[in-house]
């Protein structure tokens, strides 16, 4: 088996006045990962830290593919409960088709801020994340279904790998029912049970977009 390697880079600013510096380390940093051969550059999504400069994620990702030629380049992650999945899935395939063969969309169920925060986020004041679930499912078909009402412009490329990312084993139980590659976030809940990639392995459940479990590990 051949282990690879990836990194996810969270943009941190030394102070709150040095977010544009903190961004562009982030650029020079994919550029370096890119020359040492690592596989992906993954960047985060948190709100409402001044020490923390990635908020958009898709719109750093943006920056990243024109900064580099051929690593993989993705979302560490959306946090779903906050948004349309329409709006992701037009906002990836856009970047799908910038980017062909490099994007990865990775989503997730945490706030990524405190929950008042996340009653900001939420367009009605109510942020969803009880509809996790649904609202992955409902991602996916606007990224896979031909058939998919209203229909995703432009149309994907190819098949934009939905990773799910997460620290207990609710995101591992959905990611084996959907049929996703997973990330365990140890580096999130270092208690979390590292067999839980084990699980998600034996019980996994292949989907349109994915026959085989893939998992990673984030340190």
């Amino acid at each position: 088996m051949t282990l690879t390697l990836s990194v996810l880079d969270q943009s941190l600013a030394r102070a709150p006045d040095q977010a544009g510096v903190a961004l562009q380390e982030t650029l020079q940093m994919a550029q370096w990962c890119e020359q040492l051969g690592y596989t992906r550059f993954w960047v985060s999504e948190h709100h409402a830290f001044p020490s923390v400069a990635g908020s958009a994620p898709e719109v750093l990702l943006a920056a990243l593919g024109a900064a580099t030629r051929s690593i993989r380049i993705g979302s560490g992650g959306i946090m779903l409960p906050h948004y349309s999945p329409y709006k992701v899935a037009e906002v990836f395939s856009l970047l799908a088709n910038l980017y062909p063969g490099r994007i990865d969309l990775g989503i997730g169920r945490a706030p990524g801020a405190d929950m008042a925060t996340a009653v900001a986020l939420a367009t009605d004041g109510r942020p969803k994340f009880d509809a996790f679930p649904a609202l992955t499912a409902k991602l996916s078909e606007y990224l896979w279904s031909d058939s998919a009402s209203p229909v995703v412009s432009p149309r994907p490329p190819e098949t934009i790998p939905l990773w799910m990312l997460g620290s207990s084993p609710d995101s591992a139980v959905l990611a084996a029912q959907r049929g996703l590659p997973y990330n365990l976030a140890l580096f999130i809940n270092p208690q979390a049970d590292a067999r839980l990639i084990s699980w998600y392995k034996s019980h996994f459940q292949p989907s349109a977009a994915q026959a085989e479990p893939y998992a990673i590990l984030t340190l």
